[in-house]
């Protein structure tokens, strides 16, 4: 097949409407211009998420599977082009290298295509309408199930989905002014404004959660009350259409201002330019080994001074924190006084929401000279000449909150593995502050308790109540124990479906588990920004601080969990855990066993990645250690972190003491007689911010 490649330049390529009507599905040319043959054929369109769906290559596969077309990277317009010879149907794909490792994707269609041109689109919309036509709900296989002649792309059924599709969508369509665009074939820019202005306004989100449906939501992102949850409905692939919820009334006075995707790439742009400064351009205050400490008086350098609002880094707060560094090291923009931190690039700005006082949260991905890359959130204001700049939440405490998701595998105990699905809610040690009371987005209380490195959940007994340091059950607040987690269980399951054992919450005392299991269906309806409130009290039970936080996604359903790969230690890592397993001990960290941590070395696991999965790029060992100096006495719990490349597949794990206990020799290189060892676990982020870990367990379940 002769197939010709070409990067056209936007404007150039005549955009003619794909017509949804004629024959779909053959393998060969029909007569009337359908492609093939010798006939060439441009194809083109717009790949964008609001914000250009840069850096993705769009490959064209046809209905036999074979990959017909490849454009070269789409740029800041969203704009790509391809010029083939190949019949129609089609399934498009536009997949970019995303942050840690992972990738993101989105998949359109073509079903038949007559004139020398056609126009497809690639847009989470159309990633929507790949999902209603793929028999999986997963658009990522349309085009297998197109080969296997499992799903149908003929142009009345195309069609059809476009219908229901826009149906669900009619309010926000309204809002925007938009009714009249075709999601596949329409013409539209990268300027914040017409259908890219919907684009941004809306957060589509596609979960495989079986082999036959996929869990779907689509939300609003618009102006809102801090301690509101955005407008959304929920629903299956699988659903019949006359099934689904219809989006709410939508104020469009509320939804993003026009422009603002070009703002929050301007402003990626000017922070990247402040980056590209050596350190000692960046700062005025001393240096030693590439590093320094100072405050925001210390940020010198114009491009980036003019990255924080009103020129001046002295105005931004987040979390309690002000710009600058320590000789700890803490500090919001610590790298700001980091010479490694020198050519991290800031790309793929996307509009989250608008707070109630009109400041916008952006996403973005930040990329190191190292190669390292990350995903996180900047809050903006627009400054007074009209560009967005760093003004941080404001909020005098630090906290967040992300989906957590665990496979918790016991290597010397299978059958006792299981996972769970949940939240992590972060909040570090602060003075003064004695707990904090979080309120979940289904109206629940939860209470998180000083530990030893951060706020803990409480400790739990079998029956998930709180327990005091004697396994009594614990009468007030001041009386209950840190169980070291953060991570509140909202379900979990044995590996083994069909596993007859205890609830994993009665066997492995200690962790923190809800007091009911969420049912598959309740978490599937959580929403992607869903609501946590915390509030922060002293030991007087004073209030000293309400900060509301929302997630960027939901949190996965087990059955969406089992559908995933997960990265895993490989045969030589499992080898360390099985060969210095230790069972029975009068002294054990967990259910009576342990693993054994090395003497004149430090710990170093290895792992693969199998196709699929997210690659790690953090690995933590956690621990037990006495308070001497050989690591004996009442143990106290630590843990020793670890950041990786994502190309990575060892890394040596640093040792540090920590406050209470002394797992670590004398210069880091090795462990304590009486250390000991609970677990491992590999740590992965995808794009939308939810976290992954395969956690091995270091002992046995009784």
């Amino acid at each position: 097949m002769n197939i010709i490649l070409k990067q056209l330049m936007l404007g150039t390529a005549s955009a003619v409407a794909l017509g949804l009507y004629g024959c779909g599905g053959g393998s060969t040319a029909s007569p009337g211009g359908e492609m093939g043959g010798s006939t060439e054929t441009v194809l083109s369109g717009i790949a964008a998420t609001g914000a250009a769906f840069e850096d993705a290559i769009v490959t064209v596969t046809d209905s036999t599977g074979d990959i017909v077309g490849t454009s070269s990277a789409v740029g800041k317009d969203g704009f790509y082009a391809i010029t083939l010879k190949a019949t129609a149907p089609f399934v498009l794909t536009a997949k970019r290298p995303g942050a840690d490792g992972a990738s993101e994707s989105l998949v359109s269609v073509i079903a038949s295509v007559t004139g020398s041109t056609a126009t497809a689109n690639i847009t989470p919309i159309t990633n929507l309408i790949a999902a209603r036509l793929s028999p999986s709900g997963d658009p990522s296989k349309l085009s297998a199930e197109l080969s296997e002649k499992r799903a149908i792309l003929t142009a009345p059924n195309v069609n059809d989905k476009v219908n229901e599709v826009q149906k669900f969508l009619g309010p926000i369509l309204t809002a925007t002014e938009t009714n009249g665009t075709n999601p596949l074939t329409g013409s539209f820019t990268v300027n914040g404004a017409g259908y890219d202005r919907l684009l941004d306004s809306i957060k589509i989100s596609v979960i495989p959660a079986s082999t036959t449906a996929s869990n779907i939501e689509i939300s609003i992102k618009q102006q809102q009350a801090d301690g509101a949850q955005p407008d959304s409905i929920q629903f299956s692939s699988a659903d019949q259409a006359t099934a689904v919820a219809v989006l709410p009334s939508i104020d469009k006075n509320k939804l993003v201002v026009a422009g603002t995707a070009d703002r929050i790439t301007s402003f990626l742009a000017q922070l990247t330019r402040c980056y590209a400064l050596p350190l000692a351009t960046r700062v005025d205050s001393a240096i030693n080994n590439d590093l320094a400490t100072g405050t925001a008086a210390n940020v010198v350098a114009d491009a980036c001074k003019t990255a924080f609002f009103g020129n001046n880094p002295g105005n931004f707060k987040s979390n309690g924190n002000a710009v600058g560094r320590d000789g700890s090291g803490n500090g919001a923009f610590g790298s700001l006084f980091k010479e490694s931190a020198t050519g991290v690039q800031f790309s793929q700005g996307s509009y989250e929401f608008t707070r109630e006082n009109g400041d916008i949260v952006a996403g973005y991905k930040s990329k190191d000279s190292a190669g390292n890359e990350t995903y996180d959130t900047f809050v903006l204001r627009k400054d007074t000449d009209d560009k967005l700049k760093l003004i941080g939440n404001e909020y005098a405490y630090g906290g967040s909150v992300s989906a957590y998701q665990q496979i918790r595998t016991f290597v010397n105990d299978v059958p006792s593995s299981y996972y769970s699905t949940g939240y992590a809610l972060k909040v570090p040690l602060i003075s003064g502050v004695a707990y904090v009371k979080i309120t979940t987005p289904k109206d629940k209380t939860l209470t998180m308790i000083r530990g030893s490195d951060g706020m803990d959940f409480p400790k739990l007994n079998a029956s998930r109540q709180p327990v005091q340091s004697d396994g009594s059950l614990a009468s007030t607040i001041s009386t209950m124990v840190p169980s070291g987690t953060s991570f509140v269980r909202i379900r979990s399951e044995y590996e083994n479906a069909t596993s007859t054992a205890s609830h994993p919450a009665a066997r492995e005392t200690g962790l923190f588990f809800t007091s009911e299991d969420a049912t598959e269906e309740q978490i599937s309806k959580y929403g992607n920004q869903s609501l946590w409130v915390f509030t922060y009290y002293d030991s007087n039970n004073n209030v000293l601080a309400t900060q509301p936080y929302k997630t960027r996604a939901r949190a996965n359903t087990i059955a969406e969990m089992r559908t995933r790969a997960w990265s895993k230690l490989d045969a030589a890592g499992l080898s360390y855990l099985t060969t210095n397993f230790v069972a029975n001990t009068a002294t054990p960290p967990s259910n009576n066993s342990y693993t054994k941590l090395p003497a004149s070395d430090l710990l170093t696991p290895t792992w693969e990645v199998p196709s699929g999965a997210l690659k790690p790029t953090e690995v933590k060992l956690y621990g037990k250690a006495g308070p001497n100096a050989d690591g004996s006495g009442a143990k106290a719990q630590f843990s020793d972190g670890q950041s990786v490349g994502s190309t990575k597949r060892t890394v040596t794990i640093s040792c540090a003491n920590g406050s209470g206990e002394k797992h670590c020799v004398s210069g880091s290189t090795g462990y304590t007689t009486f250390a000991i060892m609970t677990g491992l676990h590999l740590w992965a982020r995808d794009p939308s911010g939810r976290e992954y870990v395969n956690f091995y367990a270091a002992y046995n379940l009784n």
